[in-house]
């Protein structure tokens, strides 16, 4: 008797998907791979992408303004612009405390 249920299957490839993205341990040697890109390059990719977005608003803007593009085009880029503007603000915001909280901490 199978179990075929929507939640059982979803479980069940939430974890195969879940197992497929942990690091690889090789036989051979017994050592775990070490991911390819390092948090710095992940965080400068994510600074560029966000400045990227925002730049890319900014001449939808200024393309809606001389009427080249559509008031949909322009009201899309902005709102873009705005989502990536409030994610970069919130983790500064994180980025903040965490310092102000490693200050306070005690030597």
């Amino acid at each position: 008797m199978a179990l075929e249920t929507p939640l059982l299957n979803g479980s069940i490839r939430g974890a195969y998907n879940v197992s497929n993205r942990l690091p690889r341990v090789s036989a051979e040697d017994n050592q775990v791979e070490t991911p390819k890109s390092s948090f710095p390059a992940m965080v400068k990719d994510a600074a560029a992408d966000a400045v990227e977005t925002v730049r890319e608003a900014d001449t939808a803007m200024q393309a809606g303004l001389r009427g080249e593009i559509g008031t949909q085009k322009v009201v899309e880029a902005t709102m873009s612009a705005e989502a990536t503007i409030t994610t970069i603000t919130a983790t500064r915001d994180k980025l903040v405390e965490a310092y102000q909280q490693v200050l306070r901490m005690p030597i």
